[in-house]
C-alpha cells in the first residue's frame, strides 16, 4: 500500500497501535498520537476505527488548538456485544470522543441511523459517504483466462476447474466468521457437490482456518492465497462471493463481487440490504444455523442454472455509483471544508 501512496504523503507507524485492549500499549500509542499531532499541528484529524478514532480524538482533544476532529464510522463496537460490561465500556469511550469530535462520515446509512439513535452525532454532523473504490477494475473485467486460473490455482487446478467456485475475501478475523464458509463447503461435499472455497486475505485466523480444512477433509476444495493485491483476479475466477460476517458496516468486499457480476450470500447486516436484494442478486442470511442455510442456498444455486444465471445479471445490474471513489473524495473534502476557509 505505501508504495501506491502520492510522492507528498507522509506514511508514519504507530507502533504501539494494536487491535487488541493493551492497557500499556494503548497508552503508549495515545502518547505517541499527541506528540506526533503537536508537531504536526493538522487543519483536519480523521480517524477510523475504534481503538485508532478513541485514541485519536482524544489526544486531538488534549492539545485542542483549531483542528477539526473528523471520525470516520465502519462499525460500532457495543452494538452486537453480549456483554453488559463491553457494551457499557464502549459506549462510554465512544460518547466521551463525541464530545470533541466536530463531524461523523459513517459508511451507510444504518450506521449513521444508529449513531443518532445512541445520540452520539447529531444530524447536522452526521454525514453518510459510501466507502468508494475504483470500481472499473472491477465492472470491466473480462472472464478469466486459462493460463490466469492456472498460475492462481496451480496444484489446485484440477479440483478447481470443475467445481462451483466461491470467494471469501477479508482479513481472517473472528467476527469474519470464515470457518462457517469452510463447514459450509464440508456439508456440500458430504452432500455429494462439487464446490471449491476461494479465501483471499492472511490475518490472525490464518492457521487456525488452514488447521480446520485439514480437520474437515476440505483441504484439496479450498485455497488460502494470503494477503494479495489482485483480489479482482480471484473473484474474476469464482462464481459466488460469501461474506459471513458478525458485525460489520457495508463491507466493501460486496460491492467488489458486485461489480464483477457474482451474486452474494452474506450476513444480514445493517445497510447492506442497500444493495443485496435478497432472492434477486443474492441471499442475506437470516437464520441462526448459518452452515445449514449458506450450504442449502449455494445447493439451489448449483442445481438450478437458470437461477443462477438471473442472479448474475442483476448482481451486474447493481446500482454502485455511490460507491465510486471520485465520489468519495468529493464528499470527504466537502465536509473537510465546510464552513472552513483554512483547509
Amino acid at each position: 500500500m505505501k508504495q501506491r501512496l502520492d510522492p507528498r504523503v507522509e506514511f508514519i507507524i504507530i507502533n504501539n497501535m494494536i487491535r487488541n485492549i493493551s492497557f500499556f500499549r494503548d497508552v503508549r500509542a495515545f502518547f505517541e498520537i499527541l506528540f506526533l499531532l503537536k508537531d504536526f499541528e493538522p487543519d483536519v484529524l480523521h480517524t477510523h476505527e475504534s481503538k485508532a478514532g478513541i485514541l485519536g480524538r482524544f489526544a486531538a482533544a488534549v492539545i485542542r488548538r483549531k483542528t477539526k476532529i473528523v471520525h470516520g464510522v465502519h462499525i460500532i463496537p457495543f452494538v452486537n456485544t453480549t456483554s453488559k460490561f463491553q457494551y457499557a465500556f464502549y459506549f462510554l469511550l465512544e460518547k466521551l470522543a463525541s464530545y470533541f469530535t466536530d463531524e461523523f462520515i459513517s459508511v451507510s446509512p444504518a450506521l449513521a441511523e444508529v449513531m443518532i439513535e445512541k445520540n452520539l452525532a447529531k444530524e447536522s454532523n452526521n454525514h453518510v459517504i459510501f466507502s468508494g473504490m475504483d470500481l472499473n477494475i472491477f465492472s470491466t473485467s473480462l472472464p478469466p483466462s486459462d493460463e490466469l486460473v492456472k498460475s492462481l490455482f496451480a496444484d489446485k487446478y484440477a479440483e478447481f476447474i470443475s467445481a462451483f467456485k466461491i470467494v471469501i475475501a477479508g482479513t481472517l478475523e473472528k467476527r469474519k466468521r470464515v470457518e462457517i464458509g469452510l463447514q459450509a463447503i464440508k456439508k456440500l461435499k458430504d452432500c455429494g457437490e462439487n464446490a471449491f472455497l476461494i479465501v483471499c486475505g492472511g490475518g490472525r485466523e490464518s492457521d487456525n482456518l488452514l488447521k480446520l480444512s485439514y480437520e474437515l477433509g476440505i483441504e484439496n476444495n479450498v485455497l488460502f492465497t494470503g494477503y494479495t493485491s489482485n483480489i479482482s483476479d480471484y473473484i474474476k475466477c469464482a462464481d459466488l462471493g460469501l461474506h459471513c460476517s458478525e458485525h460489520e458496516g457495508l463491507p466493501r468486499v460486496i460491492i467488489q463481487y458486485l461489480a464483477s457480476g457474482k451474486p452474494v450470500i452474506s450476513s444480514a447486516l445493517a445497510g447492506v440490504d442497500l444493495v443485496i436484494k435478497d432472492g434477486k442478486n443474492g441471499y442475506l442470511l437470516r437464520t441462526d444455523d448459518l452452515v445449514c442455510e449458506i450450504s442449502e442456498k449455494i445447493y439451489s444455486l448449483i442445481h438450478d442454472k437458470a437461477k443462477y444465471e438471473k442472479f448474475a445479471v442483476e448482481a451486474k445490474r447493481t446500482e454502485l455509483s455511490d460507491w465510486d471513489q471520485k465520489k468519495m473524495v468529493s464528499n470527504i473534502e466537502n465536509v473537510y471544508r465546510g464552513g472552513d476557509d483554512r483547509i
